[in-house]
């Protein structure tokens, strides 16, 4: 048995700096370690029995990875082949921050998350939602007279009355009548842009004008701030930070724009599939699954190591096969696959292109 020299000095710590709380065979962790794997606010809605799962169970993966290494396991060909392969899908992932995700972003984002990214705010808020407002029933007014009520409200506010009696009387969050109106601690990154934008801007205990966000029309109070966790963050983590939690401002473009990014893609590497040889690898699973004793759709790509050698399609001038696609299928997944039409197969073998573009990319960028 390995044996780990293990130093806790408290699970149940308050995590507001980048220190380390554990040490498993002379290796530190970090609050930012353990985040990394355990969001923080799951780790603040847990009761303490909760939290000490959670941290046992951290200790225990940890100890799993030291066990397996010194068992050598990952010098074993079928691990090692495992981990290089879940390293590729990790790849493509980078692959499309870097390529897709991170031009979005403006350095008027990157600004606004570098001077608030170190700070919190407890925040309350009125939500006054109309017709159309991303609401399960939302209420029977229109924009203008969500915006007029609103404006009526803060004048309320402005005149003494109480935030949180106005908040149980008005607004439309499902959860006031549990919280009149308290949100709580907020950290940049964590609601929509036009919402902590107004938030962090805010005056302590001043009133905001009415924020329009896809809920409807938010009455913003602040009434305390403190340091986050990233206060005393290093400057290169900071930064990577910085550019991770500005993606919250670019969410609803991310979509459309790979969408474009793989079109693009497509034309850059003249990538030109034969729907006559797609067509035939259908009736080939059609058979298949015909064969198939579990008569279920859902089969392995392994029959496209018997099809007929054929060229599949036209990828950076080079000719494609049915092999490959069943070497990236094995590469990224082993689960089975199911198909409606040559349309759907289509598709499939162009995601294992737009894979191995997505690889290529990243090694040459270096990532």
């Amino acid at each position: 048995m390995l044996y780990l020299w293990l130093i806790v000095f408290s699970y149940s710590f308050v995590f507001s700096e980048d220190i380390s709380f554990l040490s498993i065979n002379n290796k530190e962790y970090s609050v930012n370690d353990f985040f990394a794997r355990y969001p923080k606010k799951q780790w603040e809605r847990a009761d303490s029995l909760q939290k000490s799962r959670v941290f046992n169970d951290f200790i225990t993966r940890e100890l799993c990875v030291f066990e397996a290494k010194k068992l050598g396991l990952h010098n074993q060909p079928d691990v090692a082949i495992k981990i290089y392969n879940r390293s590729l899908q990790i790849l493509v992932n980078e692959s499309y921050e870097s390529f897709v995700a991170n031009p979005l972003i403006t350095n008027e984002e990157l600004k606004l998350a570098r001077k608030y990214a170190k700070s919190e705010v407890f925040v309350n808020h009125i939500l006054i939602g109309h017709s159309v407002s991303y609401l399960a029933s939302p209420p029977k007014r229109s924009s203008d007279e969500a915006l007029i009520l609103a404006q009526n409200i803060i004048n309320k506010i402005s005149n003494g009355e109480n935030f949180a009696v106005l908040a149980e009387k008005y607004s439309d969050d499902p959860s006031v009548k549990q919280n009149s109106g308290e949100v709580g601690w907020v950290s940049w990154g964590s609601t929509v842009p036009s919402f902590q934008k107004a938030a962090f801007s805010l005056e302590l205990d001043k009133v905001s004008m009415p924020v329009l966000t896809d809920f409807g029309y938010h009455i913003i109070l602040v009434t305390q701030t403190r340091p986050s966790d990233y206060s005393l963050m290093e400057k290169e983590k900071y930064e990577n930070l910085i550019l991770n939690i500005s993606k919250n401002s670019i969410r609803n473009k991310l979509r459309p724009a790979a969408i474009e990014y793989d079109k693009k893609m497509i034309d850059e590497y003249s990538v030109i599939f034969d729907m006559n040889i797609v067509n035939n690898i259908y009736n080939d699973y059609l058979k298949t699954i015909t064969n198939n004793l579990n008569q279920t759709k859902s089969v392995s790509l392994s029959f496209l190591e018997n099809v007929s050698p054929s060229v599949v399609c036209l990828y950076n001038n080079n000719a494609i096969g049915p092999k490959w696609f069943y070497r990236m299928h094995q590469r990224g997944t082993s689960r089975l696959s199911s198909f409606s039409s040559p349309e759907d197969i289509l598709s499939l073998f162009k995601t294992y292109i737009l894979q191995d573009i997505a690889i290529k990319k990243g090694v040459s960028a270096k990532i």
